[in-house]
């Protein structure tokens, strides 16, 4: 009898020799198994390296084997080599395998790539909120590992921040790429003038400047805690809104004729903004002049603060110095005149030494009298 010989055994053919991969991210391709003999080739693909992945890993026959090189925990410049063996019952195969980590890069929506902290930078001055945004993403932890960030245990914590943008600058202040950016208050001191019964509230604004760029604290606190005064704006808003700062003062929680607090910008007493209070009197007086000649013709200005009519008693220490009446009704403003009336003696006495005359100037109002003094000076010489 003859004998009964089987079909020739299966031979192993694969078209790669090696594969090179360059890669920031991963690496794919693919190469073709066949059987150069008889039978049925049929085996499995065994990676020596966690980077490396191949599907299918088992295979039965002929066909096309697509294989993913991973740089994921590599770092920039890193040159790893490995490789993978097909083991099948047509024979074996090692496939040396070479991967270099190149700089990791992220292709955002406007069109920039990033690649390390530098660049990063120039994104977040364009781009502060989007930058903000991409800060936190997976891609963007994976390039500061592969670019040998210094102090990429520090970005786990920084990133606990949920506000972002201060969560950036720390990040590219603690790179030493940047500089903190600062508020500079244009108008240091800040004069507010009350009328007496004033109940409405005051509104104000101050210039500010933002020096440099970035995360600036929203902070804003009064280092009195005065409750007559309240910051309406935040910082970026001030910003935003031409450098104004808006702030109010309260009349009805204002005690007292004058008090001064400050508004103290992102938690730094050198950047703050003095403001000081004045209740103004009920009515403020002015001679027109403060040295006066026998004979002459002054006016007495009078102001009245009040917003009601006010009687005024002028009473002068010297009877030379005349008014045309002692009481005098006044509504918002008025002037009032006077004359400088001297006999002959008085004259003489005047010309060898002048004299300094009071004049008290006093209002009832709502129950409270009010009093102003003005002194003048009559004489040809000083």
């Amino acid at each position: 009898m003859l004998a009964q010989y089987e079909y020739p055994l299966p031979e192993l053919m694969a078209d790669v020799d090696e594969i090179l991969a360059e890669t920031n991210d991963v690496y794919e391709g693919s190469f073709f198994i066949r059987n150069a003999g008889g039978g049925r080739l049929s085996g499995l693909i065994t990676p020596h390296s966690a980077c490396l992945e191949f599907t299918p890993a088992v295979f039965g026959g002929p066909g096309r084997i697509h294989y993913r090189v991973s740089a994921a925990g590599g770092r920039v410049g890193d040159i790893i080599h490995t490789g993978a063996v097909i083991s099948s019952n047509g024979g074996e195969k090692y496939i040396p395998v070479t991967l270099t980590v190149t700089a990791a890069s992220i292709q955002t929506k406007e069109g920039i790539t990033v690649t390390n902290m530098r660049s990063f930078l120039d994104y977040a001055r364009q781009y502060p909120n989007q930058a903000a945004g991409l800060m936190a993403a997976p891609a963007f932890k994976a390039m500061l590992t592969r670019s040998h960030f210094e102090y990429i245990n520090a970005y786990e914590y920084i990133l606990s921040d949920t506000n972002r943008p201060r969560a950036m600058e720390c990040l590219l202040r603690l790179s030493g790429l940047k500089k903190g950016a600062k508020i500079s208050v244009l108008q240091k001191y800040t004069e507010v003038k009350l009328l007496p019964f004033q109940g409405e509230k005051y509104f104000g604004r101050i210039p500010i400047k933002m020096e440099g760029w970035g995360y600036i604290g929203e902070e804003i606190t009064v280092r009195n805690n005065s409750a007559w005064l309240k910051p309406l704006s935040t910082v970026s808003q001030a910003i935003d809104e031409s450098g104004m700062f808006n702030f109010c003062v309260d009349p009805a929680l204002f005690k007292g004729r004058r008090a001064s607090d400050a508004l103290v910008f992102a938690g730094s007493p050198e950047d703050e903004a003095v403001i000081t209070v004045i209740r103004q009197p009920y009515f403020r007086v002015r001679a027109n002049k403060e040295y006066y000649s026998p004979g002459e013709l002054g006016i007495i200005a009078v102001t009245n603060n009040t917003g009601t009519d006010l009687k005024l008693d002028i009473q002068p220490s010297q009877p030379f110095v005349q008014f045309e009446a002692r009481g005098h009704f006044i509504s918002g403003y008025a002037e009032i005149p006077f004359q400088i009336k001297l006999t002959g003696f008085q004259s003489m006495t005047i010309k060898r030494q002048p004299a300094d005359v009071l004049i008290d100037i006093r209002a009832r109002v709502r129950e409270e009298l009010a009093f102003r003094r003005l002194k003048i000076r009559i004489g040809d010489f000083l």
